[in-house]
């Protein structure tokens, strides 16, 4: 059994992380996601700035598939919610 670990509860993990079953913390899916994408973002930056449009464009297009996904586990998660 998984429970979400909070600032509120004992403040010692940041938002978004998971306490497992033994209690270890473990990065949610859509967080880790979210350094992925922000990752793709800066290296396309990077490239552009030095010229390389190709690279800038595939990288890019990484980062919003990444996107999409965070986008469904959004939906995912709101729907099992409901």
């Amino acid at each position: 059994m998984y429970r979400l670990q909070t600032n509120q509860t004992k403040g010692q993990f940041p938002s978004g992380d998971v306490v497992g079953p033994l209690g270890g913390t473990e990065k949610s899916a859509t967080t880790k996601l979210q350094k992925q994408y922000e990752a793709k973002l800066q290296q396309a930056i990077h490239m552009q700035r030095n010229g390389k449009i190709r690279e800038y464009s595939f990288l890019t297009a990484e980062a919003e598939e990444i996107r999409a996904q965070m986008e469904a586990l959004t939906v995912e998660s709101k729907a099992s919610d409901k």
